[in-house]
């Protein structure tokens, strides 16, 4: 069985190089060569041997008559016209009956049945011309379809279905007409406040000096600079002054993207490039003491206040009510110790009998 298996091989790869070598010698076409990406049969090379039908037929032996029926129906689907659904159904049926006639012997491949005998149905069932999806469609878009497959199609696949479907959306005269058309681009002006405002007006606004805003710009810079060499990109200190109003007036980003010249996406993006940025800065100016003993001693030597650990921010509320004694409602409550100060003499708390309530603040 093998040999005569390997037998059948060989003869087949004979006839198949014999009617290379005579495509190549009549027509001066090379069918069916391995090249990098595919073979040489492409659509052009489809083209070409249909328009040349009396040849192709000497040379493979397939029936003349079925050749020019499979070019006329190939031609009336590539093209932008409607198709009577009822006579491509007889057409294609007839030409079914004369392939599987003249060649009982061979499956019919799976895309020629599709078109011989499902055709009409998927004319019938598209909503546009048949001939908007043909080959010569796609090829119109080639640059589209570049850009498609470099933003939209995943690497790992090869048959490039993310970018079919990207090109089917975009194409689908429905959707076409539901979704919102894109507007063109507007570039605003972006003034300057940094250079524009005084020093007075820019800390209203900004709520920081130009040389700390100055300083900030240095550290930060190499960070939130743009990599873009397009126009109009937005500079780093246009990027600084946008987070820093925004942190100022705690608006909206739409707001801060109009005051400054950029679109809400923009002035996202900005934002929070510009505040990563300045959280690396954290470990430069934020440092907390591990030695309490040390800050202890700080504290001392700034007002003479012994045992202080540390200082919270927080606003005391003056309480008039008469008649209650402060002092004792304050110590029933043992978490105002954190906001309060304890300084009396060396005897434990709980013995303590007279002593000064000393706030924070």
């Amino acid at each position: 069985m093998a040999s005569k298996r390997c037998r059948r091989l060989k003869i087949e790869h004979l006839k198949k190089l014999r009617i290379q070598n005579r495509f190549h010698e009549i027509l001066g076409l090379n069918v069916d060569k391995q090249r990098q990406g595919g073979t040489s049969t492409d659509g052009n090379m489809a083209r070409l041997l249909f328009q040349h039908a009396e040849e192709v037929s000497e040379i493979t032996g397939v029936n003349l008559n079925i050749i020019k029926l499979l070019h006329t129906i190939l031609k009336l689907l590539s093209s932008g016209y409607t198709i009577r659904t009822k006579k491509i159904r007889q057409f294609c049926l007839r030409t079914a009956w004369a392939f599987v006639f003249n060649y009982p012997w061979f499956n019919m491949p799976t895309t020629l049945q599709k078109i011989l005998i499902h055709g009409h149905q998927i004319v019938e069932k598209v909503g546009v011309a048949i001939g908007l999806l043909s080959e010569d469609a796609e090829e119109s878009r080639n640059k589209d379809i570049r850009q498609y497959r470099q933003q939209f199609s995943r690497k790992f696949s090869r048959k490039m279905e993310d970018t079919y479907y990207s090109l089917m959306i975009s194409s689908d005269p429905y959707i076409t007409r539901v979704i919102r058309p894109r507007r063109n681009r507007v570039i605003r002006s972006r003034p300057n406040y940094f250079d524009i405002l005084d020093d007075v007006d820019f800390r209203a606004r900004f709520h920081l000096t130009k040389r700390t805003a100055a300083n900030i710009w240095s550290l930060i810079e190499s960070d939130i600079k743009t990599t873009s060499n397009y126009n109009f990109a937005i500079t780093s200190m246009q990027c600084l002054l946008i987070t820093l109003h925004y942190f100022a007036t705690g608006t909206f980003l739409t707001a801060c993207g109009v005051l400054r010249g950029v679109t809400k996406a923009s002035a996202c993006r900005i934002i929070h490039k510009v505040s990563e940025a300045i959280a690396k800065l954290r470990p430069l100016f934020v440092k907390f003491p591990a030695d309490t003993n040390n800050i202890s001693q700080e504290f001392y030597e700034i007002a003479r206040f012994p045992r202080v650990v540390g200082v919270i921010d927080c606003t005391h509320i003056n309480m008039l009510k008469k008649g209650v004694n402060l002092k004792r409602v304050c110590l029933q409550w043992a978490n105002l110790e954190i906001n309060w100060l304890y300084y009396a003499t060396k005897e434990p708390p709980k013995k303590l009998k007279e002593g000064v309530l000393v706030p924070v603040s």
